[in-house]
């Protein structure tokens, strides 16, 4: 075992099991994967990476789960399958490609792969074993295939287990820890606090609750992460440097193609934030341009914003450039989309209704 110290969570335990994944190129990478992707133009401080938010889901994900432990010995959740649980958390960012969601929203989609590599969910399972083969890790067959199952859990899943990491509701342990984290790295107060929401988590018919009386506390979480969209993530700087970054990756993409539709592993596991600069030294004239407005700051600039309640289908016209974005958690008087609370006085399940937004930002970039 070995402990790593963490800005948010003080001291993180690291069991040895762990550190053979962590201890190798393909995990060490996320280190130069930058969590908030391109806000880092926006606030000076946001230059937290995936590395460390890993670390934190895999923290969180063993402490709700010794919690469930102790509040239910029936569901015999042995130490074994609290580490498993673990891992996933550990390498459920582990695919992401350079910037993170603009490689995925912007790259893949424009090079149309079909190939199973399409999300980032599916390339972390493939490198995971990748990680184990090579490093002759003991684990077995059934055992990464369940983990396979928690970082991208399929429709059919529906029990306690694959709502801890990632989940179809405004709350998981993902979405805890980078919520806390980001809004640390970009000083966005109040800080959200997550003790009571854990502490009074509970499974109930074989899915994970949250009592109806901390409901102030889940709302500020939810609050908090919609502000966090409508004033980081989306901010129309950030927006801005997104769309220019995702032409230059466009304009570059011969460079990576073939590892993308190859699902080359090793290869994969070289392509890192670090490729803008590469990108930047092939004195391509249209790169060396869009390279040069983002240092003088003369961004793409937004014309118009749209939201719908249904996903739109805008056409981009020339020099524009669209980017969608989604929020499936809006709050509006405590309820909520696919979040189960339950009565504590009887236990049972109480009844929340789903909130989606669509927003469209339409970018000019002359």
């Amino acid at each position: 075992m070995k402990i790593i110290e963490d800005i948010v969570w003080g001291s993180i335990e690291v069991s040895d099991l762990s550190l053979q994944f962590i201890d190798t190129k393909a995990f060490q990478r996320l280190h130069n994967l930058k969590q908030l992707g391109t806000c880092s133009w926006v606030w000076c401080s946001a230059n937290h990476t995936r590395f460390e938010h890993s670390l934190g889901v895999m923290h969180l994900a063993k402490r709700l789960l010794h919690h469930l432990q102790d509040k239910h010995p029936e569901l015999g959740i042995d130490e074994r399958r609290i580490e498993l649980v673990g891992l996933a958390g550990l390498l459920h960012d582990i695919g992401h490609g350079p910037f993170s969601h603009v490689f995925d929203d912007s790259i893949i989609s424009e090079l149309k792969i079909n190939n199973g590599w399409e999300h980032h969910e599916s390339r972390s399972i493939d490198i995971m074993k990748y990680i184990i083969e090579e490093n002759r890790i003991e684990i077995s067959k059934d055992e990464q295939d369940w983990i396979a199952s928690l970082i991208n859990p399929e429709k059919e899943y529906n029990d306690f287990w694959h709502n801890i990491i990632s989940s179809n509701g405004p709350f998981d342990v993902d979405k805890a820890d980078y919520l806390i984290r980001d809004s640390i790295y970009v000083n966005k107060k109040p800080i959200p606090s997550i003790d009571k929401i854990i502490k009074w988590a509970r499974v109930i018919d074989n899915k994970l609750c949250f009592s109806e009386h901390i409901q102030i506390e889940l709302n500020d979480f939810i609050s908090t992460r919609y502000k966090m969209h409508k004033q980081i993530y989306q901010h129309h700087a950030v927006l801005s440097v997104q769309a220019m970054l995702s032409d230059i990756m466009l304009i570059n993409k011969e460079y990576y193609r073939k590892t993308i539709e190859e699902k080359n592993i090793e290869s994969f596991i070289n392509l890192d934030d670090r490729i803008l600069y590469i990108f930047e030294l092939s004195k391509d004239n249209t790169t060396t341009n869009i390279m040069s407005r983002l240092y003088k700051r003369d961004l793409y600039k937004i014309v118009d914003r749209i939201e719908s309640d249904k996903k739109l289908d805008i056409k981009e016209n020339k020099n524009q450039k669209i980017i969608e974005s989604k929020l499936k958690w809006v709050p509006n008087e405590y309820k909520y989309n696919n979040l189960q609370l339950y009565n504590k006085k009887t236990n049972q399940i109480v009844e929340t209704k789903q909130l989606p937004t669509y927003i469209y930002t339409i970018l000019d970039k002359s």
